[in-house]
């Protein structure tokens, strides 16, 4: 691995644990919210839809990243004699 692709795994690394850390944190509200006497419903509705979206973010880029390294990778292969 060479030195230039660090930060950017780094960058990568942190930009998917913000999303995954997102899931956890909305999923903790949407069960405290379902804990209340009278749960507000539109608030527990507009938690999923976070949890959803977190989710959806977290796979994108990870299948962005995995486009990438496979561009990388060509790239690479071409470029050796």
């Amino acid at each position: 691995m060479s030195k230039q692709t660090e930060p950017s795994i780094a960058f990568v690394h942190g930009m998917i644990t913000d999303a995954i850390t997102a899931v956890v944190i909305n999923a903790q509200a949407g069960l405290q919210l379902l804990r209340a006497q009278s749960p507000d419903l539109e608030k527990v509705r507009q938690t999923l839809n976070n949890i959803a979206n977190d989710g959806k973010r977290a796979g994108d880029i990870v299948v962005r990243t995995r486009a990438h390294m496979k561009k990388v990778a060509a790239a690479d292969d071409a470029a050796d004699p």
